[in-house]
């Protein structure tokens, strides 16, 4: 029998929305949708955070079920998880190529990636001044994932009507 597994890509960068309004995620499911109803045997559902349980070789119409059942991850690092030892293995890698999962060897690789024109906050963390325990320090990472310059307005509110407004 044939058996294939299927790795979905939940890293948090497939919930950037393509040109279409839909998601990177969006297409990625429908390509592994496709990959499923194409197997001909039995299909593994895998994803790249480690977020949805193994449920081992499942019927196409299960393996379409767990595939609905994954959902991006708002957080993390991205992974190839352990595949099983399987004479004839057939894998299938869907992604964006943004964490680079480097997909194992003889994977078909089902890329999903499309540009996209958007800036975000990456990372925030805050901490209170040793010093002085009543004010606060913030560093705040922005990212342009943009092929061009975008000007950005970046403004941090707290407390009492506090806001600090920065251009980039």
């Amino acid at each position: 029998t044939r058996r294939v597994v299927v790795i979905v890509d939940n890293h948090p960068s497939m919930a950037t929305r393509t040109r279409d309004g839909l998601t990177r995620w969006a297409h990625a499911r429908a390509v592994a949708q496709g990959v499923v109803r194409e197997a001909g045997g039995t299909v593994m559902i895998l994803d790249s955070m480690g977020r949805a349980p193994s449920t081992g070789f499942l019927a196409p119409a299960d393996a379409l079920a767990a595939l609905e059942r994954i959902a991006v991850a708002p957080t993390g690092r991205a992974f190839v998880p352990p595949l099983p030892s399987v004479p004839g293995l057939e894998v299938h890698v869907v992604s964006d190529g943004v964490a680079a999962l480097g997909p194992p060897s003889g994977a078909i690789v089902h890329s999903v990636f499309e540009p996209a024109d958007n800036v975000a906050v990456t990372g925030l963390v805050t901490r209170a001044l040793p010093a002085d325990p009543t004010r606060v320090e913030a560093l705040v990472q922005v990212v342009n994932a943009s092929p061009v310059e975008k000007p950005v307005r970046l403004s941090v509110r707290g407390d009492a009507g506090f806001v600090l407004t920065q251009f980039l």
